[in-house]
């Protein structure tokens, strides 16, 4: 006869449980990338990526800034280069001037505009600019206006 009792259980593999949570290592993985995906999609739900056309209007605003519109002379079809004067740059850039840096661009363009026109709103320091810039069907700046937001 044998004394030596009951033999003990063999361990499943897949079952072991570390740390003080009894939560499967392979599990608590998985909840931190799935954590870490929504913090990421969130974070990029919440926070505005400017727009190709908002990049544009940042440039061309830049440039009319430093009154030298050379940088992006290309951007414009062949009748608005023709029709940008040093005087008209020269004259924006100092009603600009005032206004401090530009702070950001922000598309404004009302869903029911045609599909080439395209409206934004500039943020400067100490002011707002709306902005109209009608692109041709080559991707083109036809005309670029800027006047005070809320001057009718």
């Amino acid at each position: 006869m044998s004394t030596s009792g009951p033999t003990p259980p063999i361990p499943v593999t897949g079952t072991v449980r570390r740390g003080s949570g009894g939560i499967p290592i392979p599990k608590r993985a998985a909840w931190f990338i799935i954590a870490v995906l929504l913090l990421a999609i969130v974070i990029s739900v919440t926070t505005h990526h400017e727009s190709k056309q908002e990049r544009l209007v940042t440039r061309i605003i830049t440039a009319v800034q430093h009154n030298d519109m050379t940088p992006v002379a290309s951007d414009f079809d062949a009748q608005a280069r023709e029709s940008m004067t040093h005087e008209k740059v020269g004259h924006l850039a100092d009603l600009l001037a005032p206004m401090g840096a530009l702070k950001s661009v922000e598309e404004t363009t009302p869903k029911d505009a045609a599909p080439r026109d395209h409206e934004y709103l500039a943020r400067f320091e100490k002011g707002d600019w709306q902005v109209k810039m009608p692109i041709d069907i080559d991707g083109k700046v036809e005309s670029f206006y800027m006047r005070r937001a809320g001057a009718q």
